[in-house]
């Protein structure tokens, strides 16, 4: 997927996608951040990273487009990767739940530094 310098101008020159469902337009400013554009015009900021208990990269919503600005989805999203980093997932912690990744999803056997088996609390 490539990467454009998104402006306040292209996301709202945005038309839906004929020949598919939904079109993300990846952010170059921002790694990650993106705008979904489904085939009935709506507009959503993403956030597309490894989150907590996933095995592969996924979305999450960040707010929608004219309810949050460009800029404050790229500010929200530098500080939820930042919150990812130091181990705390940041839709917890904007929750007010306990946001330690490792601590409330998963309890795991260790084995000689290996991982023997993880159990989901």
């Amino acid at each position: 997927m490539a990467r454009i310098v998104l402006t306040d101008a292209k996301i709202r020159a945005l038309r839906p996608p004929i020949d598919a469902t939904r079109r993300d337009l990846l952010d170059a400013h921002v790694p990650g951040l993106l705008v979904r554009v489904t085939a009935r015009g709506h507009k959503t900021f993403c956030l597309r990273t490894r989150w907590p208990g996933k095995t592969g990269a996924d979305r999450r919503e960040l707010g929608e487009v004219g309810t949050i600005t460009l800029e404050q989805a790229r500010t929200k999203a530098l500080r939820w990767l930042k919150l990812l980093d130091q181990g705390i997932d940041p839709v917890a912690h904007e929750e007010g739940r306990c946001g330690l990744i490792a601590a409330h999803d998963r309890y795991c056997y260790f084995v000689d530094l290996e991982i023997v088996r993880c159990e989901t609390l």
